[in-house]
Formats: C-alpha cells, sequence, structure tokens
C-alpha cells in the first residue's frame, strides 16, 4: 500500500505491506467416515477389549473440528463404552451371547465450535458364541419299570439334555452300569433313546442303575437311568403227578383232610402265587383256594359210592394266567 499527496510535485511514501488473517467460524458440522458401523465380537473377551473404532471429519479449524465422542440411547447398564477422544468402543461389561446376542445403538460426535455442531452414526455389534455352558439332563435320574419278557429293541426311556450354546450337538452315552451290555443308547435329536439291546433274565437281575452321560464335545452332565426288571409269568403252576389216589373211611366227620394238594411255580411275586379250585361242583368235597387242602362237606357213605374223581386246578396270578390240571381219585372205604 503507498499513500500520495496532491502537491507538485506529489510527494508519497514507501510502500507498505498488509496482512488480512480470515478467522474461522463453526460452519462445518462432523461428518462420520463410514455408516453404519458393524462388528463382531466373541462373548469371552475380557473387560476393556476394543470392538470397533468409529472415525468422525470436520472440515472447521482449531476448536470448532476439535471433536468428542459420545454413545447414544444407552442405558447405564449397558455392555459398551467409548473413549470420547479417540472414538475407540471397547467392552465394559462381560457379555453372554446366551443373554442378548445383537446390539444396535448410536454414536454421536460433537464439535467445540459455538455453536457445537453434532453427527450422528448407527452401531451394531454382534456377538459370537463360545463352548461355555454344558449341557444339563432335564432330570437328574430317570426311573422306569421293565418286564422281563420285553423284546429286544424295546423303548425303554428317553433321557433329554439341553445346552444353551448356540449350534449345540448332544451326544449321549452309557458310561456305567450296563450290565452284560443289556442296553444300549441312540443319539437323537430330541434326546437318547435307551433300548432292550439283550434278553432280560428277572433271576439274573432285578434292578439295573446305568449311568449317562450328555456330552457337546467338550462338555458334560451325567444321570442315572433306574431300570426295575419285573417278573414275566413264563412259568405255569405244575402238579407233581397228574393223578392222585386216596383212601378215606366211610365214617369220617364232615370236615376231615383228604389229602393236600400241591403245585409249584418257579416265578415270583404273583406269579407265583397260586390259587386252587375244583373244576366240577362235588357237594361231598371242596378245596381250600390258598392251600390245596381238600376236605369232606359230609360223611360219605360206602353204600351210596364207592369212589370219586376231582379234577383239580392250580392257577396262578400273574398276567396272562397260567395253569395245571391234575385228577384225584378218592376210594371210600367201607366200615
Amino acid at each position: 500500500i503507498r499513500a500520495q499527496d496532491g502537491g507538485r510535485p506529489p510527494l508519497s511514501n514507501v510502500s507498505g505491506l498488509v496482512t488480512v488473517q480470515v478467522l474461522d467460524i463453526n460452519d462445518n458440522a462432523p461428518i462420520f467416515v463410514s455408516t453404519p458401523f458393524q462388528a463382531t465380537v466373541l462373548e469371552s473377551v475380557p473387560l476393556g477389549y476394543l470392538v470397533l473404532h468409529v472415525q468422525a471429519i470436520d472440515a472447521d479449524a482449531g476448536e470448532n473440528a476439535r471433536l468428542e465422542y459420545s454413545l447414544a440411547g444407552v442405558g447405564h447398564d449397558f455392555p459398551f463404552t467409548i473413549n470420547n477422544g479417540t472414538g475407540w468402543i471397547s467392552v465394559a461389561a462381560e457379555l453372554d451371547r446366551e443373554e442378548v446376542d445383537f446390539y444396535s445403538f448410536g454414536v454421536e460426535a460433537r464439535d467445540h465450535g459455538t455453536p457445537a455442531l453434532t453427527a450422528s452414526a448407527s452401531v451394531s455389534v454382534t456377538i459370537l458364541d463360545v463352548n461355555d455352558n454344558n449341557p444339563t439332563f432335564t432330570q437328574p435320574e430317570y426311573t422306569v419299570r421293565l418286564n422281563e419278557d420285553a423284546a429286544v429293541g424295546t423303548s425303554v426311556v428317553t433321557v433329554s439334555a439341553v445346552d444353551r450354546d448356540a449350534h449345540s450337538v448332544i451326544t449321549y452315552q452309557i458310561t456305567s452300569g450296563n450290565t452284560r451290555n443289556r442296553f444300549s443308547i441312540t443319539s437323537q435329536s430330541g434326546g437318547g433313546l435307551v433300548s432292550l439291546a439283550l434278553p432280560l433274565d428277572y433271576k439274573l437281575e432285578r434292578q439295573y442303575v446305568l449311568a449317562v452321560t450328555a456330552s457337546d464335545g467338550t462338555r458334560q452332565d451325567t444321570a442315572q437311568i433306574v431300570v426295575n426288571v419285573t417278573d414275566a409269568n413264563t412259568h405255569r403252576p405244575v402238579f407233581q403227578s397228574s393223578h392222585y389216589t386216596v383212601n378215606v373211611n366211610e365214617d369220617r366227620p364232615a370236615g376231615t383232610t383228604v389229602v393236600l394238594i400241591s403245585a409249584t411255580d418257579e416265578d415270583t411275586g404273583e406269579n407265583a402265587r397260586i390259587t386252587y379250585f375244583m373244576e366240577d361242583s362235588i357237594p361231598q368235597f371242596r378245596i381250600d383256594a390258598d392251600t390245596g387242602a381238600v376236605t369232606t362237606q359230609a360223611e360219605l357213605d360206602y353204600e351210596d359210592q364207592v369212589s370219586y374223581t376231582l379234577a383239580i386246578t392250580a392257577r396262578d396270578n400273574g398276567i396272562p394266567q397260567k395253569s395245571d390240571t391234575t385228577y384225584l381219585e378218592i376210594l371210600v372205604n367201607d366200615v
């Protein structure tokens, strides 16, 4: 810049320089470099783990361009936090995919101008599963009854376990108590199906206590199966003879025991409890249903009848009932 007067001759000063400094105003809002932001993280990462870096830029200068970051719309117990200076999002609380497997929230960038300008972006974080849960049986003990005559392949019981981890595959195995390998187990989508692999024998083994494990490949749980074997009515009562002959005097009073007829049954319990009865009603005699004792109901008379033949049946109380029949010939002695 030069100054000159209006005289003749005109006089002027030496030229000088003027510097004009342009001052910034906060006329640019922050802009996020990418949105939405997405990340994945294992549920087992420690506190403080850096998950994601969000970044915004501001075309202004100085304080008008200095940015501060914050999370938007989250509660005090939110499992993530953000460094307000750098924009790094980190883990602030323990993660559990089985509780929450996905988070969606907002972030805000605010400059330090007057008035302050802001920008927003969305963030989504997917929590990835790790095998941190044991399979757990729905009940610790199963009790079943199985008849000894059950066919090989009969379904005994289905045990079931659950695993809170994602996509876990549970396999089942009998680990103890499977005497003589009587049972097998098949892993299915709905649980472990226990089946009869070999015939049972009530007289050899009346109870099996099986330990069954459910495993996801790394972790496992154990349950107990109590199998009570019930006696099948496999045997019928058997008389020692198919024909008996006894003598009785004609003058014996009513109520006289003529003979004690008995049969044997190799089963047990109700299957071996025998009931005796006469096939045909003969007024002169009766038989005790429990003991098989044959007694007279009236005095016998040799002159009226010299002999009687009774068909006597022994029947057990199993299901189905089985029986045997013998014949008792009673000879009346003349007195």
